[in-house]
Formats: C-alpha cells, sequence, structure tokens
C-alpha cells in the first residue's frame, strides 16, 4: 500500500506540475508561455514509453520451481533478472511473498535495484520454513519504472517456487507395541493358507486385504471384489494412522497442530523400523482417497508430504472410517496408532471394538496447550474410557511436545 502510494504520489505531483504549467500557456499564449507545459508533457511521455521498452527487454531467469526442507530450516532459493537492451535501468521493483501451507499470504518484502545496460542480476533468497506442508515463495510483482520515476509497468511472467516442508522425527522409545504375532518376513518364509485353495468362505473386499487373497472368479460374477475368508494372521508390525481434518483453531494454530499430527506420524513410523518392525502410513491423499505408505527416508518425508492434503476443519473422512476398515482386514498389523486433533466419540468406540478383537490401539491426541481450561476438559472427557480399557493416549500439545514431554 505504501509502495502504491509512492507510485501515485509521484504521478500526482507531475500532473500538477503541468496543470500550473497551463497557466502562463493561456495568458501569454506564445511559445515562450507553452514551454514549460511541453516540457513537462513530453517528460511524462519520455518516461512512459522508457518504461514500456525496459519492459520488453527484462527478463525473468526463475525461481528453482521445487524445493525442499525440514520443519525450522532454511531453504536456498535464487531469482534471476536480466535486461536484453542497451538502455540504462533506472530501477525495477520486486515484491517477494510467501504462501503458508494453508494458502495464505505471509510475509512480503520489497527490493529495489537498478540496471546497467545488458546487465543480469541473481539474488540469492535464504527463506526459513517453520511449518510442514507445501508452500510457495515467489515474487508477487515485479515493476521497471521509465526516467525521472513518473510511470511503471508491471514485468509479465511469474517466478515462484514450490517448497515441500518435510516433518522432523523424533526419537519415541518405549512404546506399549505389541510384537506377539509373526512378523511378515518369518511367513515369507512358508506356505500360507491364502496361497492354496483351502479357505472358509468369502466375504466383501476390505481395505488393505492381499490382492492375493481376491477370489477372481466369484469377484467376477459379484458386484464387488470378494476376499478368501481366512484364519487372521495379523503382523506384528505397526498402522499408523493420520488424521489431517481438526477443530476449527485459528489459522496459526492449524498450523502448528498440522506440524504436531505429521511428525508424530512419521516418528512412530520411524520408532518401529528401528524396533524391526513392519510400518506403513495409513492417510487420504488430496483426492480424498484412503491410500498407505511405507516411507523409505523418514529424514526426508516431502514426497509423502506432497500426497497429503493440507490441515482442513470441513469434517471430512478421518481416523474412524479408515480404522474401521483396517479393523476388517483380516492381514493388517497388530499395532494401530491414530494421530489425530479429534477425539470423538466415534472414534473411542471404534479404537475399544478394536481392543476386544485383539488388536493393541494406542493414540496421539493433539490439543493446543493455547485453549482454555474448560474447552480442555471437554476435549479429554472420552480419554476416561481408553484408559479403563488399557488403551494409551498422549495429549500432545505442539510437536516440541515429542522431544521428550509425551508419555
Amino acid at each position: 500500500m505504501r509502495r502504491g502510494g509512492r507510485r501515485a504520489g509521484a504521478l500526482a505531483a507531475w500532473l500538477a506540475l503541468l496543470a500550473l504549467s497551463a497557466v502562463p500557456a493561456v495568458y501569454l499564449n506564445s511559445l515562450f508561455g507553452y514551454l514549460a507545459f511541453l516540457t513537462l508533457g513530453f517528460a511524462g511521455l519520455l518516461s512512459l514509453g522508457y518504461a514500456a521498452l525496459l519492459r520488453r527487454a527484462l527478463v525473468l531467469e526463475g525461481l528453482d520451481t521445487a524445493a525442499a526442507c525440514l520443519r525450522g530450516e532454511s531453504a536456498e532459493l535464487r531469482l534471476g533478472v536480466r535486461s536484453r537492451a542497451p538502455l540504462l535501468c533506472p530501477r525495477v521493483e520486486a515484491v517477494f511473498s510467501l504462501t503458508d501451507p494453508l494458502g495464505e499470504a505471509g510475509e512480503r518484502t520489497a527490493v529495489s535495484f537498478p540496471l546497467a545496460p545488458r546487465e543480469g542480476r541473481t539474488f540469492p533468497l535464504t527463506v526459513r520454513f517453520d511449518h510442514v506442508g507445501v508452500c510457495r515463495a515467489g515474487v508477487e510483482e515485479l515493476r521497471v519504472f521509465g526516467l525521472f520515476g513518473l510511470f511503471s509497468l508491471p514485468l509479465r511472467g511469474e517466478a515462484s517456487c514450490r517448497v515441500e516442508v518435510a516433518p522432523r522425527v523424533h526419537p519415541l522409545g518405549g512404546l506399549p507395541l505389541s510384537d506377539a504375532a509373526r512378523t511378515e518376513r518369518q511367513r515369507a518364509q512358508v506356505r500360507t493358507s491364502a496361497e492354496s485353495l483351502d479357505y472358509a468362505g468369502v466375504r466383501e473386499y476390505a481395505f488393505g486385504d492381499p490382492i492375493k487373497t481376491i477370489h477372481w472368479k466369484l469377484s467376477a460374477h459379484a458386484a464387488g471384489y470378494l476376499t478368501k475368508q481366512m484364519e487372521s494372521y495379523g503382523s506384528s508390525g505397526v498402522s499408523v494412522l493420520l488424521d489431517m481434518e481438526s477443530p476449527p483453531y485459528p489459522a496459526g494454530t492449524l498450523l502448528e497442530v498440522c506440524d504436531c499430527l505429521t511428525e508424530a506420524a512419521v516418528s512412530l513410523c520411524a520408532a518401529a523400523r528401528e524396533a524391526g518392525m513392519e510400518y506403513e502410513l495409513l492417510a487420504y491423499d488430496r483426492r480424498g482417497e484412503a491410500v498407505r505408505w511405507t516411507p523409505g527416508d523418514l529424514t526426508s518425508f516431502s514426497e509423502t508430504v506432497g500426497q497429503l492434503p493440507p490441515i482442513s476443519t470441513a469434517g471430512g473422512p478421518g481416523a474412524p472410517e479408515l480404522l474401521r476398515a483396517e479393523g476388517r482386514s483380516l492381514y493388517g498389523q497388530a499395532n494401530l496408532a491414530v494421530c489425530t486433533a479429534r477425539l470423538t466419540e466415534e472414534l473411542v468406540q471404534v479404537l475399544l471394538e478394536l481392543r476386544g478383537r485383539g488388536r493393541f490401539p494406542l493414540l496421539f491426541f493433539v490439543l493446543p496447550g493455547a485453549l482454555d481450561e474448560e474447552a480442555r476438559r471437554a476435549a479429554l472427557r472420552p480419554r476416561s474410557l481408553l484408559e479403563a480399557a488399557g488403551i494409551p493416549c498422549y495429549v500432545l500439545p505442539d510437536a516440541g511436545a515429542l522431544d521428550g514431554g509425551w508419555r
């Protein structure tokens, strides 16, 4: 607003002088009387024409199209501007902006600089990213000024960079995980009933069932896929369910909740891997489809983060739906770790049902510390049912609590 005001002020001053210069032209009615008016008018036209020539001659030479970093770290970005004309560019003004994972515009920084004829400049940008998700950094506006600074024109073209900010991994030692069942590695060495024709029956396909258990002949005559019904041989690994839905907190709190949720999820995967257990991450992607990942490099989680939707308060499908689908699978993991900011009665009921079926659920509940005491008590009311059933429930105010205060 201030930059636009300065530009408008310069133009208003020129128009005022032009109007004053017309006074002697009217009264003297001679070439000498018109001299000031013609000089100021010519200066304005020259400034506008000069700016138009420079705009055609200036080109943007990229902000990097993609970058990645961990939360709390800085990414190095570069912006290049080059003049292709043998003209002095008195002033170029670039406005850099940052968009957070929720799509909200953040900090804006203006930089002004001149350019010599056929000169190119590169500006290294060091931007710190404090929240997990997909951010954008780039040039919001680029203007070139003509002579005398009277007129400026916007430069065509865009320069923006997509930055995938990955969550940090926190050590979560001492998790109450069950390893009573045999691991999938051990089971792969022997022939299973799923590889033979001996099975107890069929049922509808459930999310997470192996493809080899689908009864293709019967499925061809049914409305959907049918799975062979066999004795459960669930793995002693960990399924981490990440719920990206949240209560309607303010934007800043939502970003902190997202940081805590994603870092709890990836840290749980890392803890399972360190314990030699199978692990997988279950979530809804940006298309609203339930998917599962097995992240390989947990220190650079950017690829998975890029597929996750931004945290939402729309009340879409979340942890209960994923838990039900995972609970119906006979081949799912024995441990079900849920990372959510919504501790609803429905979620508690599903967790209790899974515990009754012999699964081992545990809950990481993100509850911002900024809430008042009454709101906290209301949010934690269903927790007593989980504790009575022996289901661990860890309350996290923010991602920093994962460094030692999660117990």
